[in-house]
């Protein structure tokens, strides 16, 4: 079956996107602020309008931009169209999900967010991977895995989205933590003489909370 794909953001993920469900024989338009040039058979598009009749659309861009891409999309959107982020992190001073701001900005209730193990440079290429939705909708899930799974990607189903979300932030906070270790390896020294497993007391400090935040969020511990 082919179906009508539509990403929004044209950085490394959704690139990465475009490609593997035109890969997939997909019909895909890949709506971005600026002109791009994209490989055949994958569309450019400046005008949100392109997104209106996709049947699923990908939300690929930076954290900090998701609220005014959502209130773009949310012009031209309605109920029929379903719609899958790939956005990292927490917007605004009460933390909201990206999710929660896509509920507000636009009248799409299917939604669904789309996290790692997945790497924009092993999905564009084709390379073995794997990929976690959460969402509660099944038609959702089954288009996903139309769209760019298979065989090189395995999209696997939660329905617990928060978690999934929140699970993201945690790998990403986690991620800044390490680099900023390492950075400073001469300070940790003295952490040497007490053995590896203490070499980076931070992150786990920083997880171990998250995971008590989060199971009071009513997350699955097991999504995080």
């Amino acid at each position: 079956m082919s179906l009508r794909i539509g990403v929004v953001g044209a950085g490394g993920f959704g690139r990465a996107i475009a490609r593997a469900s035109a890969r997939h024989g997909h019909e895909v338009t890949l709506w971005s602020r600026k002109e791009r040039e994209l490989p055949d058979p994958i569309q450019a598009s400046t005008d949100i309008m392109s997104m209106r009749d996709r049947d699923l659309i990908f939300m690929a861009v930076p954290a900090r931009h998701a609220a005014e891409a959502a209130e773009q999309l949310g012009e031209v959107v309605d109920g029929r169209n379903l719609m899958v982020h790939i956005s990292r992190g927490l917007i605004g001073s009460d933390l909201k999900t990206i999710t929660q701001v896509i509920r507000e900005k636009t009248v799409c209730r299917r939604l669904g967010a789309l996290a790692g193990p997945l790497m924009a440079e092993a999905l564009a290429e084709g390379r073995p991977s794997g990929a976690i939705l959460g969402t509660g909708f099944p038609e959702l899930t089954e288009m996903v895995r139309e769209a760019i799974g298979g065989s090189e990607l395995r999209v696997y189903d939660t329905p617990d989205v928060l978690g999934v979300e929140l699970a993201s932030e945690i790998k990403q906070q986690v991620a800044l933590d390490l680099h900023v270790v390492e950075s400073a390896q001469d300070v940790l020294e003295p952490f040497e003489l007490l053995g590896p497993r203490v070499d980076y007391p931070p992150w786990v400090e920083t997880v171990e909370e998250l995971e008590e935040v989060s199971e009071l969020l009513g997350v699955d511990a097991q999504t995080v």
